[in-house]
């Protein structure tokens, strides 16, 4: 049976001042709102984060912390079933999620690509 929780910490989207730096490229932060509606779920040692589509955006981020309070970086553990869903293995202490709206589309940085 799955747990579900909504709301609190994992539906900020505050995710730091100004721009994300990739190398050679300097990407502004998205300036849309965050997503809405943001569902956590856990099942069969999976977490599972899903959220209403924002107008506008081209993709998501979703960004962790084993503190709610602490710094949270871009999750690269986990993958996209559709554009408005993630999921990850569920390992370690407790995390905490935010999710954020992008206006533009670049693969991850674990990736090796560029923007």
């Amino acid at each position: 049976m799955a747990e579900t929780a909504s709301g609190g910490i994992a539906d900020d989207h505050v995710v730091g001042p100004g721009h994300h730096h990739y190398p050679g490229f300097l990407v502004p932060e998205s300036s849309l709102p965050a997503p809405e509606n943001l569902l956590i779920s856990i099942d069969a040692g999976l977490v599972h984060l899903s959220w209403d589509p924002v107008p506008g955006a081209a993709a998501y981020a979703v960004y962790s912390a084993t503190d709610p309070y602490g710094s949270y970086s871009e999750d690269l553990t986990g993958t996209y079933p559709t554009s408005t869903e993630w999921s990850a293995p569920l390992t370690g202490p407790p995390t905490f999620y935010q999710v954020t709206a992008r206006s533009f589309y670049y693969p991850p940085l674990a990736s090796g690509n560029k923007p």
